[in-house]
């Protein structure tokens, strides 16, 4: 059985950060000057949208291991960095729509619980809802990395 802990329904709006599409697979966040791994691998064209979905520990290693856009400085995203992206203007799901998501469910985020340490945070963008997951479970994975000019 698959266990959650929910935290308090707190919703962070992001601060309608001008997001644009640098490149096949990468989003700028230019408020917060974080690049944004898209939802899928491969071309704009491409109808295949291959999202990555593992546990806690590959997702870790999916994004330390990332080369996308000619960087190999990716990592899974904190708590809060993962957060800034629910924008509660935009319905189910509850992000921009610049991002090419197919799926608009729940994300890993590298915090972990602080009380109950085989959890870690992540987002439900459907809804918007914050969580904290089983490390053992399968949740999907958007790496980040700093914008460097």
């Amino acid at each position: 059985m698959i266990k959650m802990i929910l935290t308090m329904m707190i919703f962070t709006l992001s601060l309608y950060g001008q997001f644009m599409r640098l490149e096949d697979g990468i989003v700028l966040d230019s408020s917060t000057q974080l690049e944004w791994q898209d939802d899928y691998n491969g071309t704009i064209n491409s109808k295949y949208f291959t999202v990555k979905y593992t546990s806690w520990a590959k997702a870790l290693e999916y994004c330390s291991s990332l080369k996308l856009g000619g960087h190999d400085d990716w990592k899974l995203p904190d708590f809060e960095q993962l957060s800034s992206l629910i924008d509660l203007s935009y319905k189910k799901p509850t992000i921009n729509p610049i991002f090419r998501h197919k799926l608009a469910t729940k994300y890993w985020s590298s915090t972990t619980h602080q009380e109950v340490k085989n959890f870690a945070g992540g987002v439900f963008f459907y809804t918007g809802l914050q969580f904290y997951y089983d490390k053992l479970s399968n949740n999907y994975v958007r790496c980040v990395r700093a914008h460097k000019e």
